[in-house]
């Protein structure tokens, strides 16, 4: 995790407080917008990029002010409305040998790490067929 292009990214913004433009995600995003025309097939400008990681801030104060919340609690709290939502958790998968690969949800696994939450719900995505057998 913590070589992750993103993860490394969080903590030279959030803790070492560097400008998201300074970060390797934030550049490896332009990179994509510059070669493909757009990163995640939504940005397609600086502009767009700056307002996405203003989300992330705003994501990763939250979850500091009020700690790590799951859908289902900000569902039943009137700050999610979509239903869908519900099954939006961070997912992972488990390898052969037990190990949990995250999948998806790394803004709120690397916010919930950063701010030494030790314990997040999860949705397990895929097990491998081998895990758990003798």
């Amino acid at each position: 995790m913590e070589d992750h292009l993103l993860y490394r990214s969080y903590v030279m913004h959030f803790i070492e407080q560097r400008a998201w433009e300074d970060t390797p995600f934030f550049q490896f995003a332009m990179e994509q917008i510059d070669t493909l025309g757009s990163f995640r097939g939504e940005y397609n400008s600086v502009e767009m990029l700056r307002a996405r990681f203003s989300k992330c801030d705003a994501l990763y104060r939250q979850i500091e002010s009020d700690g790590y919340k799951s859908n289902r609690a900000l569902y039943a709290e009137g700050k999610i409305d979509n239903i869908l939502f519900l099954l939006d958790e961070v997912t992972v998968n488990i390898s052969r040998d037990g190990q949990y690969i995250l999948n998806d949800g790394w803004h709120r696994f690397a916010s919930a790490r950063l701010l030494n939450i030790e314990n997040i719900p999860v949705r397990i995505l895929v097990s491998h067929a081998c895990y758990g057998k003798n």
